[in-house]
């Protein structure tokens, strides 16, 4: 598997962990009373998040990538 689609694929995974988080916890954390939920996805996306940021690292290392995709990025 090539850096990017390992980077793609950790990018939807970031992805879903931020509107699993904006979309379900936070909602159920302030209009239902239920901060556990915030609790619990709120470490996993974190966790997407640095694993998203070492995907990135990697194929910028591996495919030389120039600075401004690396900013956009």
């Amino acid at each position: 598997m090539t850096s990017i689609k390992k980077l793609r694929i950790a990018g939807m995974i970031e992805g879903t962990t931020l509107l699993v988080l904006l979309l379900i916890a936070v909602p159920l954390k302030h209009m239902g009373g239920i901060p556990q939920f915030v609790s619990f996805v709120g470490p996993i996306h974190g966790i997407a998040f640095l694993a998203y940021l070492r995907f990135l690292i990697v194929a910028v290392a591996e495919d030389g990538w120039p600075r401004r995709d690396i900013i956009r990025t």
